[in-house]
């Protein structure tokens, strides 16, 4: 039986599906682009220093769902919201970005204990969480 807490490389996976969830977001969402700058020097960040990130990645995370909130309006922008349909798109995208930030340091603290070394580390958790981001990007479908 595979453990997820034991496979680096099923941690990999969901980080890569998790981060592909976010990429998705982040696309039908309409970000600026120093958001993106900043969720990409987040990635740099938690790919290079692994669990000492979490803090930082958490705070920008709820910064940019809150900031989204009031700055954006999107209670008014989504054509099906109602009270419900607004405040779960929140949460459920508050979800998503932790799974991620959860799933990439799980792995890269998994990556830690069959020695790879730091450069290792910090280039595959990297290119997962870029990569997941692209594939968001590619296919994300939702049209709003």
């Amino acid at each position: 039986m595979l453990s997820w807490r034991k496979n680096y490389s099923l941690l990999l996976m969901l980080a890569l599906v998790s981060c592909a969830c976010l990429g998705g977001l982040l696309r039908v969402y309409h970000v600026p682009g120093w958001v993106w700058m900043v969720t990409e020097l987040t990635m740099l960040h938690l790919s290079w220093a692994g669990k000492d990130a979490i803090a930082l990645a958490v705070t920008w995370t709820i910064s940019l769902i809150w900031a989204g909130a009031f700055y954006k309006s999107w209670f008014y922008q989504i054509p099906w919201a109602g009270t419900t349909a607004w405040a779960g798109a929140l949460a459920g995208s508050w979800i998503v970005a932790l799974l991620a930030i959860t799933l990439l340091t799980l792995a890269y603290d998994r990556l830690k204990h069959h020695a790879w070394t730091r450069q290792q580390r910090f280039w595959t958790v990297l290119a997962i969480a870029n990569l997941g981001i692209a594939v968001g990007i590619a296919f994300s479908v939702i049209p709003f």
